[in-house]
């Protein structure tokens, strides 16, 4: 039942080319709006590691590094509400190791599964469809889940110039159960994104855009499992880009680095100490 804690909470823990700015432009720019790009059909390959620590277990310390490759196949559409973008989440390739218990794929369980959401010009999510993983039922899919966040940055209802910042708030409630495991998990987790247009990437790109984003997150998560309470804490901060094709109307790439800090409490294993980090890393193929 503890190992079965700990990977429960792990699992839910784990379930979130570089170009250099050219010479800014002085001119103002957008209003920036998503809309059915041409084609209306794109797909972009995404690639995340995190290596993780974990301090005051049992065992000792542990490093455990998950890395996970998928794409991203998409197909936008005009809505009334704005832009639905329907498509499949195909993982190519999932996997947890540590010194202990050595590489265990996880791609075979995840495999292909599908998303759908409708947002407006803005990136605002009006309804969202997730993706119901194998053993995972009862998830929330009201539209503050906006699970999709990672993918399209929202955007300012204003034009904005080089040097200009915005920020979004979005809070998360992961309720769910967790069939397979004989476990439910509730909890809250609110992130503050700032984002700054830094400029054209210079060169003949002069419509690719670089925008800068920093930003906190603070997550609180309880996994009732089998009667045992295991409870999570955590605090992350993120640094990246996003490359905006202002012709497209589309994300070409995202690249960011998160750090977390935090802990979580099982019981008969006690308090343990959590660090990492994560670099995440998107782009668009077609």
């Amino acid at each position: 039942m503890k190992s079965r804690s700990l990977a429960t909470l792990l699992a839910a823990l784990a379930v979130p080319a570089l170009a250099g700015p050219g010479t800014a432009a002085a001119q103002e720019v957008g209003p920036l709006t998503y809309g059915v790009p041409t084609p209306p059909a794109v797909s972009y390959v995404v690639a995340d590691t995190t290596v993780m620590t974990m301090e005051g277990t049992p065992l000792g310390d542990m490093t455990m590094t998950m890395i996970m490759q998928m794409r991203l196949d998409l197909d936008f559409a005009e809505d009334p509400d704005g832009v639905r973008v329907t498509g499949v989440i195909t993982i190519e390739h999932a996997t947890m190791s540590n010194d202990m218990m050595g590489d265990m794929s996880m791609g075979d369980e995840l495999g292909e599964q599908t998303i759908e959401f409708v947002m407006n010009e803005r990136g605002v999510i009006q309804a969202v469809t997730i993706p119901e993983l194998a053993g995972l039922t009862g998830i929330d899919l009201g539209p503050s889940n906006d699970l999709t966040a990672g993918l399209f940055p929202k955007w300012p209802a204003r034009a904005i110039r080089p040097g200009d910042t915005w920020a979004d708030t979005l809070e998360v409630t992961p309720d769910m159960v967790l069939d397979e495991l004989g476990a439910s998990m509730e909890g809250t987790t609110v992130t503050i994104n700032s984002y700054t247009l830094e400029g054209d990437t210079g060169g003949d790109a002069d419509e690719i855009l670089r925008i800068a984003v920093e930003g906190m997150t603070v997550a609180d998560i309880a996994i009732d499992a089998d009667g045992e309470q295991v409870t999570g804490n955590l605090a992350t901060s993120v640094s990246g880009f996003h490359l905006w094709d202002a012709d497209r109307s589309l994300v070409l790439e995202t690249m960011t680095v998160t750090d977390i800090d935090g802990s979580t409490f099982i019981p008969g294993l006690g308090a343990v100490a959590i660090t990492a980090v994560q670099t995440h890393h998107m782009r668009l193929i077609n």
